[in-house]
């Protein structure tokens, strides 16, 4: 695991771009709804998109007077935030300070800060907590007149961190330094967090200039896939987490727009032997040695057919928006988009060195897109399990795949 960090000037850009493409959603869509869209892995696939060929995105064409007021509302936008340039980095900062790995199942910390933010600049909140640890909050500012509903979402966990090697920095630093700020969760994605929070502000501030409402929900459990925040959240107040647009700063990179977030099956496999000593093999087979078996095999479920809607596999036919996925995520990664993928997390067994190993146990992900079926997937992990009787399957979670339409209006924004 290598130092995590986010350019000073790609966090900077990412304030006004998600400021200014939400003030043109609010004032340039048609007002005729494609749907409600729903924020992170909540709302499913689309089954009305899934036929569709893909087509250019559009939306309407604003009247001078319209455009005026867009130009104003850019231009304030663009002020702000390089006046406020100092405090946005500030908050980014102190957000990666909150310490909020998601093995501690807390963001108490990155919540007070949130709250702090909102409380110190006038925007209401609520809590829409899981639980007093895994805490969710939204926010929502209505603007002037019937419009759109614009969401800005983001989740306040991260991925575990300190004991890996490559860190040469605090991963609970948010150091500055070297024109990045530094530390777990710059780019997954506290930096996302904090430019959303400066675009809602910024917009709230200009309530009167924009149609519509805009929101900010912002999760406590997103790394887990356990259902936890955004799920919660739209089970506990459907209305409020319905939105015509859901805008979320994932470290895609400014230069890619995203539409599908792949499914994750989450499972464990325990294995049980009578064990002996290793001189007496013969005795008993190897816990561990069959759990690498299972695992090598279960490498087999990557090459699982994938059928994409058709408008998704004309997407992923354009050489562009590939080689756009790759210089955000590195090489090779657009084709993982459309592909299984199987990962062995965490093992564990065994005892000593000179005993034959009476057990093991380990965890994995199978992450798949949209175009594949969950019960097929779990049916062939089951089918490679029951090869070897020591071993039992358990399924942990299941968070099936969506996708937005990539031809929606406010792609072409």
């Amino acid at each position: 695991m290598n130092d995590e960090a986010i350019t000073r000037r790609t966090f900077l850009e990412g304030a006004a771009l998600l400021g200014g493409a939400a003030a043109l959603g609010l004032a340039g869509c048609s007002s005729q709804s494609g749907g409600a869209a729903t924020a992170n892995n909540a709302a499913g696939p689309s089954e009305s998109a899934a036929s569709a060929p893909l087509e250019p995105a559009t939306h309407r064409e604003l009247t001078a007077e319209q455009q005026a007021v867009l130009d104003e509302v850019r231009a304030a936008i663009e002020e702000w935030v390089e006046a406020d340039r100092d405090k946005i980095v500030e908050l980014c900062s102190h957000l990666i300070q909150a310490k909020s790995p998601s093995e501690i199942e807390d963001v108490s910390a990155p919540t007070a800060v949130v709250e702090q933010f909102c409380a110190s600049e006038g925007l209401p909140f609520q809590a829409i907590n899981y639980d007093d640890k895994l805490q969710n909050m939204l926010s929502t500012t209505v603007l002037d007149g019937a419009g759109k509903h614009l969401m800005f979402n983001g989740h306040l966990d991260t991925m575990p961190a300190g004991e890996e090697p490559g860190w040469t920095v605090d991963p609970w630093g948010g150091e500055v330094k070297d024109g990045r700020i530094w530390g777990r969760g710059a780019a997954d994605m506290k930096c996302g967090v904090g430019a959303e929070l400066y675009a809602y502000k910024y917009l709230a501030a200009l309530k009167d200039k924009l149609p519509g409402k805009v929101s900010i929900s912002l999760v406590g459990d997103e790394e887990t896939g356990l259902g936890r925040g955004a799920a919660y959240m739209i089970e506990q107040a459907a209305d409020d987490m319905t939105a015509d647009c859901v805008l979320s700063a994932e470290p895609s990179g400014v230069e890619s727009v995203n539409f599908s977030s792949k499914g994750y099956i989450q499972f464990s496999v325990s294995v049980e032997t009578p064990g002996a000593i290793a001189g007496y093999a013969n005795e008993s087979e190897s816990a561990i040695l069959i759990a690498a078996q299972i695992i090598t095999a279960l490498e087999t479920i990557e090459g699982t057919e994938v059928t994409l809607p058709e408008n998704m596999a004309a997407l992923f036919a354009d050489p562009e928006y590939l080689a756009d996925q790759e210089y955000a995520r590195g090489p090779d990664h657009a084709g993982l988009m459309t592909s299984v993928t199987v990962d062995a997390c965490t093992i564990q067994g065994g005892s000593l060195c000179s005993v034959v190993a009476p057990d093991c146990f380990f965890e994995g992900a199978v992450v798949y897109p949209i175009g594949t079926s969950s019960d097929d997937l779990i049916a062939a992990m089951q089918a490679v399990v029951d090869e070897h009787p020591e071993a039992t399957l358990s399924i942990d979670s299941v968070d099936e795949p969506d996708y937005s339409d990539p031809t929606d209006e406010m792609v072409a924004i």
